[in-house]
């Protein structure tokens, strides 16, 4: 058994694992940004989830769909794959707020985030 105590924190390894356990059962989800077709193969091969950058919900349509049937080819569940949104091309919040019902006609992810920056 091996004990490290710091400043900020206390660890004990017992038996190979570290103890106290991290609160998230595997690990932070890693999600892959792009629209490449390359990049939608590294979502499906090594992510939890795939990051659409500035595009409206007509421009999704198309990526994800490819994206489904990449994961499906990958013996992945789509479904499980969390989409993040930043519409950083929508003229103003409320482009944005009038967009939500047609992100969410794209499919049916595990989650979604859409994530806006509001200029003043």
């Amino acid at each position: 058994m091996a004990i490290h105590s710091g400043r900020r924190q206390q660890e004990a390894e017992i038996d190979g694992g570290t103890v106290p356990q991290p609160l998230q059962k595997r690990w932070p989800p890693i999600l892959v940004g792009g629209m490449t077709k390359g990049a939608l193969q590294r979502v499906v091969r090594r992510a939890d989830g795939w990051i659409a950058l500035g595009k409206s919900p007509a421009d999704l349509k198309q990526p994800l769909e490819t994206l489904r049937e990449m994961a499906v080819k990958a013996g992945r569940k789509p479904a499980e794959l969390h989409i993040s949104m930043l519409p950083i091309s929508a003229p103003s919040l409320d482009q944005v707020i009038e967009d939500l019902p047609r992100y969410a006609g794209n499919g049916r992810p595990a989650s979604v985030s859409i994530n806006a920056r509001v200029d003043h």
